[in-house]
C-alpha cells in the first residue's frame, strides 16, 4: 500500500486525481461532494470554522508536489522578457490591463486589475519547442517585480486618462468660447 492510499483522511492526488478519504468525486456522498466544491473553488464556504478545517485538509496535498528547476523561468530570461514588456492597445486602468513580450521561443504575458482596493495580478510565461508548449513559473522575487511592473501601469494608465479626461475639457471649453464670440 502506498504512502499517498495510507493517507485516506485527507485530499489526495492519487493517480492523477484528486481523492477524499481515498474515493473520487463520483464516489463521494452528498456531504463530502459538498466539502469537494468547496475545496475546488465551485461553492464559497459556509462560514469560516469549515474554511480553516478544508484548509487543513488540502494542506498536504499542496506539500506533495515540489516544483523543479526545469519548471521555473531563468532569472537571464526573466530579465529579457521584463526588458521586452509593452503595454497592450486595449489597456483600461478600470478594467484589465496587460503588459506582453515575446523573445525567441519565450512569450510572457503580465496582467492587472484592481477588485474592490486589492490588486489582482496574473502571469503566464511559455516556452514553444516545436509543437510543444510549456508553461513556466515565476519564483517569489519574479512576483514581486511583477506586481511593480503591473502597478507602474496602472499609475501609468490613470496619468495617460486624467490628461485626456483634461484634454477632453479643454476642447469642450474652448468650443463652448467660440459659440460667444
Amino acid at each position: 500500500m502506498s504512502e499517498i492510499t495510507k493517507q485516506s483522511s485527507h485530499f489526495l492526488l492519487q493517480d492523477g486525481y484528486v481523492t477524499y478519504k481515498g474515493k473520487r468525486y463520483n464516489d463521494c456522498t452528498p456531504a463530502e461532494k459538498e466539502v469537494f466544491n468547496i475545496v475546488i473553488g465551485d461553492v464559497k464556504p459556509i462560514d469560516d470554522e469549515l474554511n480553516a478545517l478544508i484548509q487543513g485538509l488540502t494542506a498536504p496535498l499542496l506539500l506533495q508536489y515540489t516544483m523543479t528547476d526545469e519548471e521555473l523561468i531563468k532569472p537571464a530570461i526573466f530579465e529579457q522578457l521584463k526588458g521586452a514588456l509593452r503595454p497592450e492597445k486595449d489597456n483600461n486602468h478600470e478594467g484589465w490591463w496587460h503588459l506582453k513580450s515575446a523573445c525567441g521561443c519565450y512569450t510572457m504575458r503580465l496582467s492587472g486589475c484592481y477588485d474592490r482596493g486589492i490588486l489582482n495580478v496574473e502571469a503566464e510565461v511559455y516556452k514553444r519547442t516545436g509543437k510543444y508548449t510549456d508553461c513556466l513559473s515565476l519564483t517569489d522575487e519574479h512576483w514581486a517585480e511583477v506586481e511593480k511592473l503591473i502597478e507602474k501601469e496602472y499609475n501609468r494608465l490613470v496619468k495617460e486618462f486624467k490628461e485626456d479626461e483634461i484634454f477632453h475639457q479643454d476642447e469642450i471649453n474652448s468650443r463652448n468660447n467660440r459659440d460667444f464670440i
